[in-house]
């Protein structure tokens, strides 16, 4: 696991990209194919794995590395992610009834909009070596937020981070 958890914040954008992209990709070819409905979310769910894994992989690893620089708790973070993998089945597979489902996705945005926020601010901490406000990484949640063109701005800020050797 941890192998793949490096290869996410080492790896060059276009390949993360690509791994994002891939399954969205697959899955509105298929569905013109007339696949079945199995195949088809199990497609959305890879996709939206790839992502939150990204988004662990970054925040664990980094973490990790310079957890004497942070002062912000990595608990919720991971709970968000843990709550958003585990909501994703029984959204993707109809397990909770639709009239029920508001709350829980309302909670899974949330989930995600810090995950976002823990995630940038985590890169600008390590970065400016320092604590920051929000007005300092603030670009760096939007471009958290909407990661499918983010990642070509935060996937080399990554990079340098984690291939850096001062700790």
């Amino acid at each position: 696991f941890k192998y793949i958890q490096f290869f996410f914040v080492t790896a060059p954008a276009w390949k993360v990209f690509s791994l994002l992209v891939l399954p969205m990709v697959l899955f509105v070819l298929f569905s013109q194919a007339g696949t079945s409905m199995v195949i088809l979310q199990t497609l959305l769910l890879f996709g939206l794995w790839t992502a939150l894994l990204w988004f662990y992989s970054i925040g664990v690893l980094i973490y990790e590395k310079y957890s004497n620089l942070l002062s912000v708790p990595i608990t919720r973070f991971k709970g968000c992610l843990i709550y958003d993998f585990i909501y994703s089945v029984l959204f993707s597979f109809m397990i909770i009834p639709f009239e029920y489902l508001l709350p829980f996705h309302v909670i899974s945005i949330a989930c995600k909009l810090y995950a976002f926020y823990f995630i940038s601010k985590l890169i600008v901490i390590v970065e400016r070596r320092g604590e920051v406000r929000f007005r300092d990484y603030i670009g760096t949640f939007i471009a958290a937020w909407f990661f499918m063109i983010g990642i070509w701005f935060l996937q080399p800020r990554i990079n340098a981070i984690m291939l850096s050797n001062d700790v």
